[in-house]
């Protein structure tokens, strides 16, 4: 991964990549820039291009964000993987609802059950 600082934090728990959002608002375009930068590499650098998306620390989620999760997502597809999304907070998740993301994401209760890959 590049030396600039993490806007992450990533850990490995059952054979896949847990990646925590630590800001309540997705929303800044220089951190989603950033995000998605961070997102790229790690899933070009990871054996198993799966990754689990911790959400519960976000609050706000701007249309933005929600194409870095997508433009992520397609591109770990492309390599046999893919997104995950874990503790979705009420609100985010009918955000996510309306525009029809969970068709493409699935979305999980915990990165529990996304890891092991239990639906909601």
């Amino acid at each position: 991964m590049s030396a600039h600082p993490s806007h992450l934090a990533v850990r490995h728990e059952g054979g896949m990549t847990i990646v925590v959002i630590t800001r309540a608002a997705m929303m800044d375009p220089e951190y989603l820039r950033a995000v998605a930068e961070e997102l790229e590499e790690l899933g070009r650098d990871l054996e198993e291009p799966w990754i689990v998306v911790d959400l519960e620390c976000v609050e706000f989620l701007a249309s933005p964000a929600l194409g870095t999760l997508l433009v992520a997502h397609r591109d770990l597809e492309a390599r046999g993987g893919g997104l995950r999304l874990a503790n979705v907070r009420r609100g985010v998740r009918a955000v996510l609802e309306l525009v029809n993301v969970p068709k493409l994401i699935p979305i999980f209760d915990s990165v529990a059950a996304a890891v092991h890959g239990n639906h909601v």
